[in-house]
């Protein structure tokens, strides 16, 4: 059922030890064609990299779900930022996920603007001592809108450090 719906996606590798100078800038839009979209970023040992990515639901009303799934490997650092926008009458379940293996680090901020419906299910799992995960979040939005957000960081191991700030 899963790889029957998904329509669209995008898989990003940072190797072992590569040193990004400037984030990555991914801009996804959804449409009532493509609804589905998944992000997945595989984070290698020791790299230290950063990711913008920008969703909107294109030029028509609709129902978006996107599932972002991001690994984050020995000793790596990711910074990732995401903003959604979206329009009177959209629906959008955005689903987000971390893992971090041990001492890697993990920021990641979203901003969420416009008018509709917007359900976010947002987390991290550190699976390696001294993993730390920072998450940061806040919507605007407008008159009647409405949004449901769910967090979760669950600590698999010991001497993990995670932050969680959602206004």
């Amino acid at each position: 059922m899963n790889q029957a719906l998904w329509t669209n996606g995008v898989y990003i590798n940072i190797p072992a030890n590569a040193r990004l100078e400037q984030s990555l800038f991914l801009n996804i839009r959804t449409n009532s064609h493509s609804p589905f979209c998944r992000l997945f970023v595989d984070v290698e040992a020791g790299a230290d990299a950063g990711l913008v990515t920008k969703i909107s639901s294109g030029n028509r009303q609709g129902v978006s779900l996107v599932v972002e799934e991001v690994r984050v490997g020995k000793g790596a650092k990711f910074d990732h930022g995401l903003v959604y926008a979206q329009k009177a009458g959209d629906t959008c379940h955005f689903t987000h996920r971390a893992a971090l293996e041990r001492d890697a680090q993990y920021n990641y901020v979203t901003a969420s603007f416009g008018k509709g419906r917007l359900k976010a299910d947002v987390g991290s799992a550190m699976k390696g001592v001294g993993a730390v995960s920072n998450i940061r979040s806040f919507t605007l939005l407008e008159n009647d809108s409405q949004s449901d957000l769910h967090t979760l960081h669950h600590h698999e191991m010991d001497h993990t450090f995670s932050d969680l700030k959602f206004r």
